[in-house]
């Protein structure tokens, strides 16, 4: 007898069932509740079909969870042969549901988390992804950008601000939420190990300004700076429909502030560092509750007004004055003047058209186009603050980056 002779039919098939969802543990609540009152009352399934006067494939459907068109009617009818309320029997429905379809429906909670949580035309548009419609092709590129184990992992942060409950939401809410995940993964792998040190970098505030004369290694200098007293400092390119110069985060309890190039001019670097920074000296118990601080261009709900104004001035004023500024408006023409006395003031003269342009300009960014000339081109300091990293590289490597060539 060949010694696998005992290896039966039966054994065959529990193999062949194995490879499935295991039926009889999922076997639902409503099939097990209609041969138990089969029992009782001592009818055949057919006589039950009869009596019921429903399609036999409904009505496995309905114990099964396997129809995926409901049918209320055939539903109730159900209800009261087993005896039930209809909030029963459409209770175990689901369930029974739920379970048999659980592979289409993880599929489609997905599907809606991507669609909910993420402005696919704008990652699109970004090279992030390469098709709005293709949700398999979209979860893995997000996935490898993020490290993610599963697309619901990504990070879906409370981009409310503390202080305007109630704020209608904008229009570029997952921009926001893509911009901010990113930026604080990036900031946690960076992990910087210097304890944050208030008074030193107040102490050091002084320095930034002349650094601004030196235009590939200037800002780069003081990012490092920074990093060495607890605030960590990155550059990351501007995104479609955020009009964001910069944003300080609270990670590990410790000052973050990305730097952005949505105006495109090298003053504004500078300007937005400052900005944050007086964030950080003066409203950083606000942020470390919130988490996150932006500054945005423009109307917006999430933004005290009163707040950014008092950070616009501070860093308008300390790049440079508006004493000075009323001394140099009526020869703001004369290039060689305003170059001199940008050198006296250590600063780079691309700030003083800034501020005037700012101070003098309307929607229409007038002085801002007239001075396109004074604003030096700085691609090579952009490219050495790792600018070639897009919203498609993967935050590890950005972050990396920063810890090997930046910080180090």
């Amino acid at each position: 007898m060949d010694k696998h002779s005992d290896f039966n039919n039966n054994d065959i098939n529990n193999l062949i069932n194995s490879a499935w969802d295991n039926d009889e543990i999922i076997k639902s609540i409503l099939r097990s509740k209609f041969d138990e009152r089969l029992s009782e009352l001592d009818i055949s399934t057919n006589q039950a079909v009869e009596n019921l006067e429903v399609p036999i494939r409904t009505l496995d459907g309905i114990l099964d969870g396997t129809l995926k068109q409901v049918d209320f009617f055939s539903l109730l009818k159900v209800a009261q042969f087993l005896e039930i309320s209809f909030d029963e029997i459409t209770a175990h429905y689901v369930q029974a549901t739920a379970t048999k379809h659980k592979v289409e429906l993880e599929l489609s909670r997905k599907r809606s988390f991507i669609i909910n949580n993420f402005d696919l035309p704008a990652l699109k548009s970004i090279g992030v992804i390469d098709s709005i419609r293709d949700f398999n092709h979209i979860e893995q590129r997000i996935k490898e950008i993020f490290d993610l184990k599963n697309i619901t992992d990504f990070d879906i942060e409370d981009t409310g601000a503390a202080f305007s409950s109630g704020a209608r939401l904008p229009k570029n809410l997952n921009s926001r939420r893509y911009f901010i995940s990113e930026a604080k993964m990036i900031f946690k792998i960076i992990n910087n190990p210097n304890p944050y040190d208030k008074d030193a970098v107040a102490a050091y505030f002084p320095n930034i300004r002349w650094h601004s004369l030196d235009l590939e290694e200037g800002l780069i200098s003081v990012i490092r700076s920074l990093y060495k007293v607890g605030v960590t400092v990155i550059f990351r390119p501007k995104m479609p429909k955020l009009q964001m110069r910069g944003a300080t985060f609270s990670v590990n309890n410790k000052p973050c502030i990305v730097l952005t190039d949505y105006r495109g001019l090298y003053p504004t670097l500078y300007f937005a560092l400052v900005h944050e920074l007086f964030h950080v000296l003066f409203d950083w118990e606000e942020i470390s509750k919130k988490k996150y601080h932006l500054s945005v261009e423009g109307n917006d709900p999430f933004v005290i007004e009163s707040k950014e104004r008092e950070a616009n001035e501070f860093a308008r004023d300390f790049m440079f004055s508006k004493k000075k500024m009323e001394l140099i408006s009526e020869r703001i023409n004369e290039r060689l003047f305003v170059r001199e006395t940008a050198i006296d003031s250590q600063v780079h003269p691309s700030v003083i058209y800034a501020n005037y342009a700012y101070d003098n300009s309307s929607e229409d960014d007038k002085y801002f186009m007239l001075f396109r000339d004074y604003f030096p081109p700085f691609k090579t300091l952009l490219k050495k603050l790792g600018a070639a990293f897009e919203h498609t590289s993967k935050n590890k490597d950005i972050a990396i980056f920063y810890k090997t060539t930046i910080f180090n």
